[in-house]
């Protein structure tokens, strides 16, 4: 062969799945665990060494599902671990990550790759953020966010501190129902302010109309309309999709006859006196913006 083909090691970077996968993993281990495999094979090319196994996994959550069953298939395969209930604060339970009245659950996981695992640790896990005690800063409130969201997002936040001091099923049914309730009103108020707003403005287009256009200026003060794009680039774009420009054929040309055209001699005369007082009087004052 004239010439050779060189097969060059590529390196891989660390990859890590985060999210909500919907699985139910139980206490089903993510590994393949040890099978003394090794007695019969001399070397084992893979990252799933028998002869080191990884932290054990605690879960609050005892239940599976089909999802959790690919899941753990996935990390068999690819020699991923689930971090969950291995790492930092939430080695010790495995806490839940989802919970509605139904019942609740464990679904969002950290899938890592196994040698990365005690990697991520101190990044992920059980690192704690200092805040400056002395910076206050206070939300901006929206213009929609009346009493009513305020109670209820107090109310909100009353419940879910219970359910996370003793999670308990009470606990958990009471959280869920002030989150329900906080989101409804949360959309009402938003609809109603909405709402507001338009009947406002189809006022202020009736009545004074100047006051309307400012809004409406003052709403687009913070849109950028500027463009970089040319007329040239506006050319060669249509050229590029379009083609050559149409050659002039006489063939395609449309030809009329004088007695096909429209009369529009009445459009060539000057306007009278009276057509255009009768033209003022039918517009108000406050449309053509006198006072």
């Amino acid at each position: 062969m004239p010439y050779s083909t060189y097969i060059l090691p590529v390196q891989r970077g660390k990859t890590f799945v985060c999210g909500n996968l919907n699985a139910r993993c139980s206490t089903d281990p993510d590994y393949i665990s040890c099978d003394n495999l090794s007695e019969y094979v001399n070397q084992i090319e893979s990252d799933n060494d028998p002869s080191s196994p990884p932290l054990p996994r605690n879960t609050s959550d005892k239940n599976s599902n089909s999802f959790g069953s690919k899941l753990l298939s996935f990390c068999k395969s690819t020699s991923c671990l689930i971090a969950n209930g291995r790492l930092g604060l939430d080695a010790s339970d495995g806490r839940i990550t989802f919970c509605n009245k139904k019942g609740e659950s464990l679904i969002d996981y950290l899938l890592v790759p196994r040698h990365s695992l005690h990697d991520v640790i101190d990044n992920v896990y059980g690192k704690t953020i200092s805040k400056n005690k002395n910076k206050c800063n206070y939300a901006i409130q929206n213009k929609w966010f009346s009493k009513d969201c305020r109670k209820s997002k107090n109310d909100f936040k009353k419940y879910r501190n219970e359910y996370y001091r003793g999670r308990s099923h009470i606990a958990r049914i009471n959280y869920v129902n002030a989150r329900n309730k906080y989101n409804g009103v949360i959309r009402n108020a938003k609809s109603e302010y909405q709402i507001l707003q338009a009947d406002e403005l189809c006022n202020l287009s009736n009545s004074e109309p100047k006051s309307f256009w400012k809004r409406i200026k003052a709403s687009r003060n913070g849109i950028s309309i500027d463009s970089s794009l040319s007329i040239n680039d506006f050319v060669s774009h249509f050229h590029e999709v379009y083609g050559e420009y149409p050659k002039d054929d006489s063939s395609n040309e449309f030809t009329y006859s004088t007695e096909e055209l429209p009369n529009i001699s009445e459009l060539d005369k000057d306007f009278t006196i009276v057509e255009v007082v009768n033209a003022l009087s039918s517009e108000t004052s406050e449309k053509l913006g006198f006072r």
